[in-house]
C-alpha cells in the first residue's frame, strides 16, 4: 500500500462530497486543481517532565 499525502486525501474526500452537490462537472474539475499552494511549518518544542 502506498502512502497518501494530504492533497491526495483531500481530493478523495472532495470526490465523495461532489456527489451530493449540484455543480457542473467542469467546475468540479477546476476546483480539483489549485492555482496556489501555501506550505506552513510550525515549530514544536518538546518538554520533558
Amino acid at each position: 500500500m502506498s502512502k497518501l499525502n494530504a492533497f491526495e486525501i483531500s481530493l478523495k474526500q472532495f470526490e465523495k462530497a461532489s456527489k451530493y452537490i449540484d455543480a457542473a462537472p467542469d467546475i468540479l474539475e477546476v476546483l480539483k486543481s489549485p492555482k496556489r499552494i501555501l506550505t506552513v511549518n510550525i515549530p514544536v518544542r518538546w518538554i520533558k517532565y
